[in-house]
């Protein structure tokens, strides 16, 4: 309970929350698909507001906005820092580990080509797949893991009944 709540406490600031997410992300298989689909989600979000004619920066700002991870806001933040100050997208975006190399190396393709906003969906659905792959393979892990969990609470509950019985037959046998 008392972890609980300082957990709570923290993520009602700002810092708390980034490191929080920062922490979720560094998680050894959730971790993973917790990036995957927020950049999924962040790509189609860029796809959709470029294609509808907003201006790069602002595109940034708005997507930081809706992103659900500030680790992601800070470095879309960030990114619109370097394109205010005459980048591109792809470039900016490299310097921030947390954009994997097929995202940065497709939104350069889609600079050079003009074709910005079809790549960024074609990413998109790629982080998608990976996303139902992996969660595909957490859930396969997790059906033995509760079967072995359920094993182990079966037994406690057999041994906390038979161990007073046998106390007592052997007190009685003597």
């Amino acid at each position: 309970f008392g972890v609980g709540l300082v957990v709570y406490l923290a993520t009602r600031t700002t810092r708390g929350r980034y490191y929080l997410d920062m922490l979720l992300l560094k998680l050894p298989i959730l971790g993973r698909v917790l990036l995957l689909s927020e950049l999924a989600r962040d790509c189609r979000n860029i796809a959709l507001l470029f294609k509808a004619g907003l201006p790069l920066p602002e595109i940034m700002t708005l997507t930081g906005q809706a992103s659900g991870n500030m680790v992601v806001t800070r470095a879309l933040s960030a990114v619109e820092g370097d394109m205010i100050k005459g980048e591109g997208l792809a470039g900016p975006m490299r310097k921030r580990p947390i954009f994997l190399p097929m995202m940065v190396e497709m939104t350069k393709v889609g600079e050079e080509t003009g074709a910005l906003d079809s790549t960024l969906v074609t990413v998109a659905e790629t982080f998608e797949v990976e996303v139902d792959r992996r969660v595909q393979a957490l859930l396969s892990m997790l059906e033995p893991a509760m079967t072995i969990a359920l094993g182990i609470g079966v037994a406690f509950v057999a041994l906390s009944l038979f161990m007073p019985l046998y106390g007592s037959l052997s007190r009685i046998g003597g």
